[in-house]
């Protein structure tokens, strides 16, 4: 029996956690909540961790934060109610530090292929025909040694080695004459270009359903070609050379290359060979040539700046350029490699020394450093000259001159700058200098981890600490914004903390 005190004990909690249950506690912009009552809360249920709040669903809206309860991975919402991650209602595709929730996909269902014919195979003395289900009116004379069922009645039929094609209703479209007739090419491509690869004279050409030729047998191979024009062309092949057709027959370049292969969409690379020397250029998918095959060294697409790098040199002595997919020339070929693309720019080596262009093929920096570096979240450049730094923007403007240790630009429009192992912060604008009273700092895309004291820590760009600076070691800070995790060694232990101050020892739960 429980005491009065302890009854009365028990009443105060269960009201004080109802209270807690009842409150709705708002994130900051960054999925943070700073209430007091927030802390009280998660250690009044005993969480061991909570990261970030996000939205895992808009409609309905669905904010939580993935969390750690009883050892057990799960979200709490914005009332701080624990919710197992296998007992969730719907399947949200999540990513985080502690393990990803994956959308289950559907397997795809299997096609079913069903003879919608009314007639059927009649075999007499070992010799095929066709008659009604239901009538049993005579279709295909039963003179064919096979038919093969193609789709929508059409047959193809083999008699004394010849191939050719009827329907089972006993319409002849064409006599067998082919040394082979199949289906050309995939069941998807069948449905969307209907055709039969015919061979004829030992060469293979192309007809319709309907008997009507499509591309002569003169071919030695017939393909589609898949990648630049999403399967609506035929490679050609003749005496080891490569062409092009489309689906209605119409040649759009005859056999010349000794290869055509996509290289970007509706875009080929072709290659011919001159004497003992292969040659490059490009093509569109109606054939026209874009670039004259001229080029010894092979073409480059560039995914991600849709723009095609070209060598006038060699391997070991390059002479690298840039042109659009239209064979435009952009940035001559004077360059060793382009290192780093920017949407305005790129950097260049010449020699042994760094510069940077645009485009357009315009100097934005003289290529007169041993490094630039071009921060994809920040719009300015750091430059390096005899193992000194400073930084430009992306115009080539100089903002901070090249004289120090260490320059690390942030996207707030400051730089973290270090002279003789002393930190200091500098506002691109106003040049002011702020020290900053820390031992060591490594930047983040988003923060700063800094040592102070052999302690380290996690602070924000503003210099807001996220993480106190108070751990051994930080083994791992790549989520700390993104989902408010940090890895730290203590003891020879590893631990998961997260921005309210809870620890929790690796392995305790399979993440």
């Amino acid at each position: 029996m429980l005491s009065s005190l302890s009854k009365l004990v028990f009443i105060l909690l269960f009201l004080f956690n109802l209270k807690l249950q009842a409150q709705t506690f708002i994130p900051d912009e960054n999925g943070y909540i700073s209430n007091p009552k927030f802390k009280e809360m998660l250690k009044a249920k005993k969480y061991l961790l909570v990261g970030r709040y996000d939205t895992l669903q808009r409609k309905p809206l669905l904010i939580a934060a993935q969390a750690i309860y009883d050892s057990k991975p799960g979200f709490i919402d914005l009332h701080g109610k624990f919710t197992p991650k296998n007992e969730m209602k719907e399947v949200y595709s999540y990513g985080g530090a502690m393990g990803s929730i994956g959308m289950g996909m559907p397997e795809p269902r299997e096609i079913e292929y069903r003879r919608n014919d009314p007639y059927q195979q009649l075999n007499i003395n070992g010799k095929l025909g066709t008659f009604h289900k239901t009538s049993n009116k005579q279709g295909l004379t039963p003179i064919y040694n096979n038919l093969q069922y193609i789709d929508n009645q059409l047959l193809i039929t083999e008699k004394d080695d010849k191939f050719g094609i009827a329907k089972s209703d006993g319409t002849t479209i064409k006599v067998p004459q082919y040394e082979s007739l199949s289906i050309f090419d995939s069941y998807n491509n069948r449905k969307k270009h209907p055709l039969l690869l015919i061979k004829q004279n030992k060469k293979l050409g192309l007809i319709d359903y309907d008997g009507q030729m499509v591309l002569q047998p003169v071919y030695d191979a017939l393909a589609f070609h898949p990648g630049a024009d999403n399967g609506n062309l035929i490679l050609l092949t003749i005496d080891k050379k490569k062409g092009l057709a489309n689906t209605k027959g119409q040649i759009l370049q005859v056999p010349t290359y000794e290869q055509i292969s996509p290289i970007a969409h509706g875009l080929f690379l072709i290659t011919k060979q001159e004497e003992q020397e292969k040659k490059y250029g490009l093509m569109d998918t109606m054939g026209r040539t874009v670039v004259a095959p001229v080029y010894s060294e092979r073409l480059q697409f560039l995914y991600e700046q849709k723009l095609i790098k070209f060598n006038e040199g060699t391997k070991s002595k390059p002479k690298i350029g840039l042109m659009n997919l239209q064979g435009k020339v952009l940035i001559n070929a004077d360059y060793q490699e382009f290192l780093h693309f920017t949407k305005q720019m790129v950097v260049i080596k010449k020699g042994d020394k760094l510069g940077a262009t645009g485009l357009d093929g315009k100097e934005i920096i003289p290529i007169d450093y041993e490094h630039l570096f071009t921060p994809s979240t920040s719009p300015f450049i750091v430059i390096e000259k005899e193992k000194k730094y400073g930084l430009t923007d992306l115009k080539g403007k100089i903002l901070i001159p090249i004289k120090h240790d260490v320059i690390m630009p942030v996207k707030n429009g400051t730089a973290i700058i270090s002279d003789s192992d002393k930190w200091s912060r500098i506002n691109l604008k106003t040049k002011e200098i702020t020290p900053m009273s820390y031992d060591e700092i490594e930047l983040y895309t988003d923060f700063l981890v800094v040592t102070q004291g052999g302690k380290m820590g996690v602070i924000d760009l503003e210099g807001k600490v996220l993480f106190p600076i108070k751990h051994d070691r930080i083994k791992n800070a790549s989520q700390a914004i993104r989902q408010g995790f940090i890895t730290i060694e203590k003891n020879h232990e590893i631990y998961t903390v997260d921005r309210y101050g809870n620890e929790m020892r690796r392995n305790t739960i399979d993440y």
